[in-house]
């Protein structure tokens, strides 16, 4: 038993060293404006640059209809670990997840949070992408991301982590996002 533990372990730490491509060209693919909508790059925060640890990531506001939205890419190839519940990310900046219901994506679905700090109070939405499929599962990602490294970058791209949430306090209407901001859906 004990050398079944000890293999376990062995493969774990081998196939967290194994390099595989990174998959930064998929961030770089979102593009900054569309016909509906416009967007700048923005500087990560200390809090969120410590969250990443050295993984790539993109961090934009884009607006739709004069109403300003927040969008992170996360590309876990260099770290696994930046790429986990997306949960942290908000509690991080203080904010408490108060509801969350399913979205129907294209590939897949979403998580729509509602968020509360203070008295403010506002709406993200998340999900994991391999460009082929959507899904809200921490351990799906987990497994995609493994399997990716066994196969040394063989078997299917690397699941990005996209969130998008409101730029200040309020609502947005992911449906109408959603289809004016196709490309998010791409990566």
């Amino acid at each position: 038993m004990w050398i079944a533990i000890f293999a376990a372990v062995l493969c774990f730490v081998l196939f967290q060293m194994i390099a595989t491509p990174s998959q930064v060209e998929r961030l770089d693919e979102l593009p900054f404006s569309g016909p509906q909508y416009k967007g700048e790059a923005i500087r990560f925060d200390s809090s969120e640059l410590r969250l990443l640890d050295g993984a790539d990531a993109i961090k934009r506001i884009y607006t739709i209809d004069q109403s300003p939205f927040l969008v992170y890419v996360v590309d876990g190839t260099r770290n696994q670990n930046a790429v986990h519940e997306p949960s942290e990310f908000f509690l991080e900046g203080g904010w408490h997840i108060i509801s969350q219901s399913t979205l129907p994506l294209e590939a897949g679905e979403g998580v729509v949070l509602t968020l509360q700090r203070n008295d403010e109070s506002k709406e993200a939405i998340y999900w994991y992408t391999t460009g082929a499929m959507q899904h809200v599962s921490p351990w799906l990602q987990c497994i995609q991301s493994w399997m990716r490294r066994i196969t040394l970058g063989n078997s299917n791209d690397e699941p990005l982590l996209v969130i998008v949430e409101a730029e200040s306090p309020g609502t947005i209407h992911w449906n109408k996002t959603l289809n004016e901001f196709p490309e998010l859906l791409t990566l």
